[in-house]
C-alpha cells in the first residue's frame, strides 16, 4: 500500500519527506550560525515530539523478589551501574537515592496490595555516586514459582537535561528514537503518522499513512480499539499483549505473518492535535516458550494427578499444591487441604512438631528426608505412610519442599501380624517347654508313689499288715488325686484358651460357699495353717443370693487359698475376706486372700498369670503353675478384675472384684 503524504504545518512548499527534512536541517544550521531570534514553531514542535518518544522508549528490565534484585538485562545493569556478577540478591532499595527511598517503598506497598500504580519517577544513585532520574513501571509476575515484581525502567535523566538544551538536542532525540529496539508508532485519527526504524523492520516496510488497525490481528482489534479509546479519554492503561500481523507486500510472501507484541500507549500532542504514542515490543518468542512451558506443565500435572503416589508442594508446612491421590489418601478433597497446615492430618500436635523438627533438620543437612509416620484421615482413621521429602533450597527448606506419601498401612499390618505370629510361636514354644518341665517334675512324684505302692503289694502282699495296707492305699489315693487335680487344671486351662470355658451364673450363697471352701482347704492342708474367714458383721450385705458361677468361684477361692498355704510357713495365718462394694456401674463382690508367706519377686509379676509359670523363689515346692492362670480366666469370664500386692519375705494379698449386678 503506498504511503500517504504527511501534511506539513510549515509554510515551506510541500515536497517528499526527505526533501522537507533536508530543508529543515538547513534551516536549523542557519539558525545556529546566525544565532538569530526565536525558534520557529515547527522546530519547537519537532523538539517536543522527539523528546516525548525518547522519554518513553528508553526502557530497561529487571526483576525484584522479596526486596532483592533477582534479574537485570544488560541495559538495566548499565543503568544501575553494576554488573551481573555483583548484583545477585542485592537489595533493590540500595540503588535508590536515599531521599527517594520512602517514596519508592510506598509505591511498592500499594502495588503489592493490588492497587494500580502508574509509572513514576525517582532518582537512582550508582556506586560511583552519580545520580540518574528513572521512570519506574512495575507489574506483578510469577518468577521461578514465587510472586515477584517485573520493572520496566527508563532513564529519564536525559529528558530532564534536554528541557534546558538548545535545538541541537532534536537531532540526538531523532537518533535515539530511530535506533531504539522497541517499535515506536504515532497514531492520529487511526492513521500511522510516525514509525521508527524498528517499526519498519518489524512490519517489513513503510507504515506512514496506513490504518493502524491493519497491523493488529483481526481477532484482537476490538480489544485494542477499546484500550485506545480509554487512552484517548485520558485513562491510564497498563501495558497489554496482542497479536500483530505483517501485511503482505509485493516483495514478500503473499501471506500474513502473525506475532505477539507487548503494547503500551499514551496520549500526546502531535502537530498540535491529539494523538497516541504506541510502543510495541516483539514478544513472539517469549510467548512461544510460554506456550511450550504451559503444555509441559499441563502434561506433568496430568502425570502427577494420575500417579498412585500422593504428592504435595509445601511452604512453611502448608499445602501449596497437592494431587488428588494424596487428598483421597487422607480422606479430603484437594480444595479442603489447599492452603492448610499439614498439622490437620497428624494424630497429635506432638507428632506434628516432633516429625517436623526431625525432618527439616535432616533436610538442611542432606537435602532429603525419609521416614514412616502415622497419619490421621479426615474421619479419624489412622494410617501408616511412607514419607519422603526434598527441599528446593536445603538451606531454607521451609520456603519450598516437595513431599511424596505412600500408604503402607497394609504392609505395616502384615508386618505386625507376622510379628504377632512370631511372638505367639515363641510363646507356644516356651509354653511347651514349661509344660514338659512341669509334667516331668509334677507327675514323677505321684507316679513314683503309685509304682512303689504297687511293688510293695506285689512282692510283700501276704506279709503286709492291715495297718500297713491302709497306709499304702492312702498314699495311692493321695497320688491319684494329685494327678487328677493336675489333669483337671490342664483341662480347665485348655478349655479357657480354646474359648470353651463358659460362664453359667446361678443364685449363690457366697458366704456359705466361702466357709465351706475354707474348711476343705484346711482339711487338705492337714491343719498346718490357720485359715480365717472374715465377712461384714451387723448388716445384711450377704443376706441375699448373688448371681455368680459357683464352679468358677470355687476355682478362684480354692487356688488362692491353696497357694497361700503352700507358700507360707506352717503355723502362719491365711485370711479370706469377703466384702461388698457399691459403685456407679453396679455392686461388686470383693474377695481378698492374704498370707504371710515368701511373697512374689517384682520381676515375676508381669507373667504371674501365664500358664505353667512359677515364681523364681518357689524352690522345690510342688505346683503345676496353672492355678493362677485358672483364677485369671475365671475372673475374666465374670468381667471382673484381679490385683496383687506382694512384698518378698512378708506375704502376698490377692484382691478379686466380681460384678454381681
Amino acid at each position: 500500500m503506498p504511503a500517504q503524504a504527511h501534511p506539513s504545518s510549515s509554510a515551506t512548499t510541500a515536497a517528499p519527506g526527505r526533501g522537507r527534512s533536508v530543508q529543515k536541517e538547513d534551516d536549523v544550521e542557519a539558525e545556529i550560525e546566525r544565532r538569530v531570534a526565536l525558534r520557529t514553531r515547527e522546530l519547537s514542535a519537532s523538539l517536543a515530539r522527539y523528546q516525548t518518544m525518547v522519554d518513553l522508549a528508553t526502557e530497561n528490565i529487571c526483576v525484584g523478589q522479596d526486596g532483592l534484585l533477582r534479574f537485570a538485562n544488560p541495559p538495566c545493569l548499565a543503568l544501575l551501574g553494576t554488573q551481573a556478577e555483583t548484583m545477585a540478591d542485592r537489595p533493590m532499595i540500595e540503588f535508590i537515592h536515599p531521599q527517594d527511598r520512602d517514596f519508592v517503598s510506598g509505591k511498592h506497598k500499594l502495588r503489592a496490595a493490588g492497587n494500580v500504580v502508574p509509572a513514576f519517577e525517582a532518582r537512582f544513585q550508582r556506586d560511583d555516586g552519580t545520580v540518574s532520574w528513572v521512570e519506574i513501571n512495575g507489574v506483578l509476575v510469577d518468577w521461578e514459582g514465587a510472586p515477584a515484581d517485573l520493572f520496566f525502567l527508563k532513564d529519564v535523566t536525559e529528558r530532564k537535561r534536554l528541557e534546558a538544551l538548545t535545538r541541537s538536542a532534536a537531532e540526538r532525540y531523532r537518533a535515539v528514537v530511530e535506533n531504539v529496539n522497541d517499535t515506536i508508532l504515532v497514531v492520529q485519527k487511526g492513521i500511522v503518522r510516525f514509525a521508527n526504524a524498528s517499526a519498519q523492520s518489524l512490519f517489513g516496510g513503510l507504515l506512514i499513512g496506513l490504518p493502524s488497525m491493519h497491523l493488529i490481528h483481526p481477532d484482537d482489534r476490538l480489544m485494542v480499539q477499546q484500550r485506545r479509546e480509554l487512552m484517548q479519554s485520558g485513562t491510564m492503561v497498563n501495558a497489554y499483549e496482542a497479536r500483530f500481523i505483517t501485511p503482505p507486500r509485493e516483495t514478500m510472501a503473499p501471506s500474513l505473518r502473525t506475532g505477539w507484541a507487548s503494547i503500551y500507549g499514551t496520549r500526546i500532542e502531535w502537530d498540535g492535535e491529539p494523538a497516541l504514542l504506541v510502543l510495541m515490543s516483539d514478544i513472539s518468542e517469549r510467548r512461544r516458550l510460554d506456550e511450550e512451558l504451559k503444555s509441559a506443565l499441563v502434561q506433568r500435572e496430568a502425570i502427577l494427578e494420575t500417579t498412585a503416589v500422593g504428592v504435595t508442594f509445601l511452604k512453611a508446612r502448608r499445602h501449596q499444591w497437592l494431587n488428588r491421590t494424596l487428598a483421597a489418601m487422607l480422606g479430603y478433597s484437594p480444595a479442603e487441604l489447599l492452603g492448610q497446615e499439614t498439622r490437620v492430618h497428624y494424630p497429635s500436635d506432638e507428632d506434628f512438631e516432633h516429625l517436623g523438627a526431625l525432618a527439616y533438620a535432616q533436610i538442611t543437612q542432606t537435602g532429603l528426608f525419609s521416614a514412616e509416620a502415622r497419619m490421621r484421615r479426615k474421619n479419624g482413621e489412622l494410617i501408616w505412610v511412607q514419607l519422603d521429602g526434598s527441599a528446593l533450597d536445603r538451606s531454607r527448606p521451609e520456603e519450598g519442599s516437595v513431599w511424596t506419601y505412600v500408604d503402607i498401612t497394609r504392609r505395616k499390618e502384615a508386618d505386625e501380624e507376622t510379628r504377632r505370629a512370631l511372638v505367639r510361636e515363641r510363646e507356644l514354644g516356651e509354653l511347651k517347654t514349661r509344660f514338659v518341665s512341669m509334667a516331668s517334675h509334677e507327675f514323677r512324684t505321684p507316679l513314683a508313689t503309685i509304682l512303689s505302692s504297687a511293688e510293695l503289694i506285689e512282692h510283700y502282699g501276704e506279709k503286709i499288715t492291715h495297718r500297713e495296707r491302709q497306709d499304702i492305699m492312702a498314699d495311692l489315693v493321695v497320688a491319684v488325686k494329685r494327678m487328677q487335680g493336675m489333669l483337671e487344671d490342664m483341662l480347665t486351662v485348655g478349655q479357657a484358651d480354646a474359648g470353651k470355658l463358659r460362664l453359667n451364673v446361678r443364685p449363690l450363697d457366697i458366704a456359705a460357699l466361702c466357709r465351706k471352701l475354707v474348711t476343705e482347704v484346711h482339711t487338705s492342708d492337714a491343719g498346718q495353717h490357720a485359715i480365717e474367714f472374715e465377712a461384714p458383721v451387723g448388716h445384711d450385705a450377704f443376706s441375699q443370693l448373688v448371681m455368680l458361677d459357683e464352679r468358677l468361684v470355687r476355682h478362684i477361692c480354692t487356688n488362692l487359698l491353696t497357694n497361700a498355704c503352700k507358700y507360707s510357713a506352717p503355723g502362719s495365718v491365711v485370711v479370706l475376706t469377703l466384702d461388698r462394694r457399691q459403685n456407679p456401674s453396679g455392686d461388686e463382690l470383693i474377695l481378698q486372700v492374704g498370707d504371710e508367706g515368701i511373697g512374689i519377686p517384682a520381676s515375676d509379676l508381669p507373667r504371674l498369670f501365664e500358664s505353667f509359670h512359677r515364681g523364681s523363689n518357689v524352690g522345690n515346692r510342688q505346683g503345676s503353675g496353672l492355678g493362677l492362670a485358672i483364677v485369671k480366666h475365671a475372673v475374666d469370664l465374670h468381667h471382673g478384675k484381679i490385683e496383687v500386692a506382694s512384698t518378698p519375705g512378708a506375704g502376698t494379698r490377692f484382691t478379686v472384684s466380681l460384678p454381681i449386678s
